[in-house]
């Protein structure tokens, strides 16, 4: 048994970074058309508003797959919830190319279904195969991964509209995830060496909550979070009309290409 230990332990931390890496190229799919809404928005002459509501409709996917599904990897297991994500992702992928208004609206809802799907199932994941549990870090290299592909993803997609490449990439990236996924799925975490999923009674009743006894220590984090998140998503909505207005950085000599 001492023996086993060790490639017991090696074998959870290449399934740790496994699902990381997958958690990481998720995001990096799901915000990777972001340089783009500005140059859909002068091909087909849509209002800012429409703008920034698509921008919100991601948003809504999202919370509807965590509160809502946010249980389901709990439930059926992580394996069995992150394919179909990833299916999601590849889905919102091939909406995005058939580029009309309708279909920007339909494009983010599904995106970030797909993320928040997947970034449930695959945190918990991380929880389950890190192997120094108790430590915090598990919660960080989810964080990381998260921050990795959210900041990856702008600066890919932005580098590849110029070479008529960003929804290419972005499905390339969705696969990426899906071959993670099955890598995990089949040599790193099945069998023996890998940790047993939670799996609860089927349920699909969204159960919101904070535990009482960390109630006032949730309220500073929770509001630290929101008001963080709402500052980068405003800046990253402003972002590229700012390049493009203020700091007249327009990349005029491939942009019709890029649709």
């Amino acid at each position: 048994m001492a023996m086993r230990n060790p490639v017991m332990k090696r074998r959870n931390y290449i399934a740790t970074t496994a699902i990381a890496a997958m958690l990481a190229v998720t995001f990096v799919g799901a915000i990777l058309p972001t340089p783009l809404y500005p140059l859909f928005r002068e091909a087909f002459g849509f209002s800012g508003v429409t703008l920034t509501l698509v921008y919100a409709v991601y948003v809504l996917g999202n919370l509807v797959a965590l509160l809502l599904f946010g249980r389901l990897a709990d439930q059926i297991g992580r394996r069995n919830t992150a394919l179909p994500a990833i299916s999601f992702g590849i889905t919102s992928t091939v909406v995005f190319a058939a580029a009309g208004t309708a279909w920007l609206f339909a494009a983010p809802a599904l995106s970030g279904f797909s993320t928040g799907l997947a970034a449930g199932a695959a945190t918990a994941w991380i929880a389950e195969t890190y192997v120094d549990r108790g430590t915090g870090g598990a919660a960080r290299i989810a964080a990381a991964a998260n921050f990795f592909g959210s900041a990856a993803g702008p600066l890919i997609g932005g580098t590849l509209a110029q070479l008529a490449a960003a929804l290419v990439a972005a499905a390339v990236f969705r696969l990426s995830g899906a071959a993670l996924h099955g890598g995990c799925n089949n040599f790193f975490c099945a069998g023996d060496g890998g940790q047993e999923e939670t799996i609860e009674r089927m349920s699909l009743k969204p159960r919101l909550g904070v535990p009482q006894q960390i109630r006032l220590q949730f309220v500073s984090p929770a509001v630290t979070g929101f008001a963080t998140f709402v500052l980068i998503g405003f800046y990253s909505a402003l972002i590229p009309s700012l390049l493009r207005d203020s700091l007249h950085s327009r990349a005029r000599g491939r942009r019709r290409h890029c649709l």
